[in-house]
């Protein structure tokens, strides 16, 4: 999973990216509602610090059937003004 490559020191490299996990808990930023996925309770697990049930987990609904376009390309195309193929969600920069 990629991990996030802006922001300051204390986001970059130590949370989620935001462009493929929006809404989820280990991003770096705030939004009206967060989510725990499977992969976070699976972190937690793996960190040898917590016991977790993954039937607490929410499903994630952020980029869900794009495909792997919307993960591997930039959120914003070049262009005056810059386009997306994705409106429908957040994505404000590359």
């Amino acid at each position: 999973l990629e991990l996030e490559n802006q922001g300051s020191e204390a986001s970059m490299g130590t949370h989620f990216e935001s462009k493929l996990m929006w809404n989820e808990l280990m991003t770096a930023q705030t939004v009206m509602w967060t989510q725990f996925s499977q992969l976070t309770l699976a972190i937690f697990y793996d960190s040898g610090w917590y016991e977790v049930d993954y039937s607490r987990a929410d499903t994630l609904l952020y980029g869900k059937c794009q495909g792997c376009e919307f993960v591997d390309s930039p959120c914003m195309k070049a262009g005056n003004p810059p386009k997306t193929d994705y409106p429908e969600y957040y994505c404000k920069n590359s």
